[in-house]
């Protein structure tokens, strides 16, 4: 009889639609829950749950019935089952793949739904068991990172099921040959449990103590790149520039100049794709493999603005001739890069010697003057600067005020030194002849 669903179900949605307004959907969850032992019935009722998945009335059905801690059930006893049966193809491997594909088709409507615990342990474990099992590792992958996103008791489960280990694990492993499709759930999955929880600290202590930073950067410089692993990748580091604890791994492990390659490798693309920016897509959308260059920039600019609070940093890209690229991109015709561009410059000006690179860039101060400047010379006001910046206006104005005011401070200083510097060489000249004459 399921399997007859199953077969009418497939394509049809209004087939899907009876049997959830007959009660088929919540019945289908008591075999799973009940007929345990069963293996046709199970495999037969994965597979038309697998269909249902897909039909957004019963997705919410299933979520609401509780099939998620339902299947959750059979993925470690089907796993051992699987390992233990002969066959390639047999019968455990089948309802495990359809309880994961369903569960992963539930997951993004089930992100903030409590109790789901003992599912997250349970991909973990299943993650540990199968790792060489590159299907089912993906499906865990992706339906954990689902579940580990915006849910903070998912996190913490996650963390305290060795979740870091395994996920780091994984990443290590399959890096190296390309597994984008296994490696970007793992990344995403790692970027939540590090972030937004009061358990954060630890998980970022736990990636530090094995060496998990070092793994995490070297995924920055593998070539071909994967532009979706890498804008992961990206939301991970992030979290780590923002605990002052992580200071010290990241620039071991050449944070910056790894950031900066990126940075420039995304924007090269983005000026090569609109002629300089000259041919600029509609809403700053550039894709490359489905991932929006303008969304790189915008993460890896981040992150080097959260590392450039930090005077050792400031001097690291002082010595690599950064702040000469960002002045480019300062000049650029895209605001958003615009944008980006002069916050991390205005955060640069508070370092000295950082400051004086800044005004020794050629054409800055024409540029300012030229573009955000009035025939007074005064800086333009919020209203008339968005005729020509847009939605970034109020943003980038406030940048480069900040910017101006800094290095002019610097250049106060500056000034007051040198008058100290001559007023103390005019007293010593001053004291050198009394004392010649009292001689």
């Amino acid at each position: 009889m399921v399997d007859c669903l199953q077969l009418l179900a497939f394509g049809n949605s209004e087939t899907k639609q009876i049997i959830l307004e007959l009660g088929g959907t919540q019945m289908l969850i008591g075999f799973l829950v009940n007929q345990t032992n069963y293996q046709k019935l199970l495999l037969n009722t994965t597979r038309l749950l697998k269909v249902l998945s897909v039909c957004s009335k019963n997705k919410q059905a299933l979520v609401n019935f509780n099939a998620m801690q339902a299947l959750s059930m059979h993925l470690i006893t089907q796993s051992q089952q699987a390992d233990t049966q002969s066959k390639p193809k047999s019968t455990a491997s089948d309802i495990l793949n359809n309880c994961l594909i369903t569960l992963r088709n539930l997951s993004d409507a089930a992100t903030r739904l409590p109790g789901l615990e003992e599912l997250v342990a349970n991909l973990l474990n299943l993650l540990s068991l199968r790792h060489n099992d590159f299907t089912v590792a993906t499906l865990a992958a992706g339906i954990l990172s689902n579940l580990t996103c915006n849910n903070e008791n998912n996190k913490k489960s996650a963390l305290a099921a060795n979740g870091i280990q395994i996920l780091l694990q994984l990443i290590h492993t399959n890096m190296t040959v390309q597994k984008t499709q296994l490696v970007d759930p793992c990344v995403c999955a790692l970027r939540h449990i590090t972030n937004r929880h009061g358990d954060m600290l630890l998980a970022q202590e736990q990636v530090r103590a094995v060496n998990g930073l070092n793994i995490i950067t070297q995924l920055m410089c593998i070539q071909p790149r994967s532009w979706s692993v890498i804008k992961a990748v990206l939301g991970l580091v992030r979290n780590f520039c923002s605990n002052q604890l992580n200071a010290q791994q990241l620039r071991q492990n050449g944070i910056i100049e790894k950031l900066m390659q990126i940075l420039f490798d995304a924007y090269t693309e983005i000026q090569m794709r609109t002629s300089g920016g000259t041919n600029m897509p509609a809403n700053n959308v550039l894709k490359i493999d489905d991932v929006n260059m303008f969304d790189i920039v915008e993460a890896s600019s981040a992150a080097l603005l959260l590392l450039a609070k930090e005077q050792q940093n400031q001097q690291i890209m002082k010595e690599l001739d950064c702040i000469g690229f960002f002045v480019q991109m300062f000049y650029s015709s895209i605001a958003s890069i615009q944008r980006s561009a002069v916050s991390i410059l205005a955060e640069l000006a508070t370092n000295k010697e950082c400051a004086e690179v800044i005004e020794q860039q050629a054409g800055l101060h024409q540029f300012v003057q030229a573009n955000f400047c009035n025939q007074y010379g005064l800086l333009k006001t919020i209203a008339e600067l968005g005729q020509t910046t847009g939605s970034h206006a109020g943003i980038i104005l406030q940048h480069v005020t900040t910017l101006m005011q800094r290095l002019q401070e610097c250049r106060n200083k500056r000034q007051f030194m040198m008058q100290q510097q001559q007023q103390f060489g005019q007293q010593g000249q001053f004291y050198g002849q009394q004392q010649q004459f009292n001689f």
